[in-house]
């Protein structure tokens, strides 16, 4: 059995691919403690979460989103980190995305293993700034990102190109930096039903941190010109919640709040759609991001609406898990396309049994 210490820089309220592997984990014989980053102090401190537990740190109060605030929040974090996790408590530090990653590393000189689970390109959030100097500050956090990631034992991330695909993943981003990685895309197979909707309106739905503003005002603009207008479903936490509320004023709009996993059942029941269409000149677009979201919505047969020219249509039009987004698709069109897919998540490889099979051959 090895000691396990996850570091992710948000509160874990939830988030579904941390607590997933840590689950996984913990199913194969490991402690596991994740140590999250309480921003707002808005939940509880210590929870057991049947076979792993969360300790969240609360240091002060810092926001969300690239702002200096910010910045000096995920410092302190990562300081509160380096005092309070113990190379005698742990085995492994599991780091998740790079604004954790210095932490694994003066850890990893004390004597314990590293992984490194990259699920986000931290640095397309500041390079997308308009502060002086963000582009270069931006290519900077990615070579200290890169650098840092090869010292790690284990790398793991959560999109790779499909074999007769157009469009790379986030393996083979890392692959052409010199990094071997093995991928671990953001689903468990599941045996759960399809759901069926009694809208009398479409309502297109977005469950997860509300932080991309340019994909919702996508959202809005389309929304709008539509001759039956859709009803916006929203749940969720984020930096941008106020101006997302604002943006859909003139429509109606449902705020849920924040939501754990065991609401999503509920959630998916109220949904024709899922969004999971974002702001395209973001670099964690292009490069292959693979929302949690969209399969999420495969699950219980809800489609999701998905950036075009990029992996996320590659994964949408093979399995059948959504459609790409355009301007000039309306109502009667996305219906129409709904009826077509088959949501063959089956035909993915098993994400649980890969992962079990590579944490059993390295720890």
């Amino acid at each position: 059995m090895a000691r396990i210490a996850m570091l992710v820089s948000n509160a874990c309220s939830p988030d579904p691919r941390v607590q997933r592997h840590a689950k996984w984990l913990a199913e194969i014989g490991h402690d596991v403690t994740i140590h999250a980053f309480d921003r707002e102090h808005k939940y509880t401190h210590t929870e057991d979460v049947g076979m792993y537990r969360i300790i969240r740190h609360q240091i002060g109060i810092y926001s969300y989103g690239a702002k200096l605030k910010t910045i000096f929040g995920l410092r302190k974090f990562s300081k509160n980190l380096k005092t309070e996790i113990s190379n005698e408590d742990y085995d492994i530090i599991w780091c998740n995305d790079s604004d954790t990653l210095a932490v694994g590393i003066s850890k990893q000189k004390n004597g314990l293993k590293l992984v490194y689970d990259m699920h986000d390109i931290s640095h397309s959030w500041v390079s997308k700034l308009n502060y002086p100097l963000s582009g270069t500050i931006a290519k900077r956090m990615e070579k200290n990102m890169l650098k840092r990631a090869k010292k790690a034992e284990f790398v793991i991330t959560s999109s790779q190109r499909i074999d007769d695909g157009r469009y790379d993943g986030f393996k083979e981003y890392l692959n052409e930096h010199g990094i071997e990685c093995t991928s671990i895309l953001n689903y468990e197979r599941e045996n759960v039903e399809a759901i069926s909707t009694d809208n009398s309106n479409v309502t297109i739905g977005y469950f997860g941190r509300l932080r991309d503003l340019e994909g919702f005002k996508t959202l809005h603009r389309w929304a709008s010109k539509q001759k039956q207008i859709p009803r916006i479903k929203l749940a969720g936490d984020g930096v941008l919640v106020d101006d997302v509320l604002e943006l859909f004023t003139n429509l109606e709009a449902e705020y849920l709040g924040s939501f754990s996993q065991n609401d999503l059942s509920n959630l998916m029941q109220g949904i024709d759609f899922m969004w999971c269409y974002y702001d395209h000149s973001r670099d964690n677009i292009s490069m292959g991001a693979l929302p949690v979201k969209m399969f999420d919505g495969a699950k219980y047969g809800v489609p999701s609406l998905v950036n075009s020219e990029c992996l996320m249509q590659d994964y949408a039009e093979k399995y059948q898990l959504g459609i790409a987004f355009s301007d000039d698709l309306g109502i009667s069109d996305l219906l129409e396309l709904k009826q077509s897919l088959g949501f063959n998540l089956d035909e993915l490889e098993d994400q649980e049994s890969k992962f079990k099979s590579k944490f059993s051959e390295i720890i």
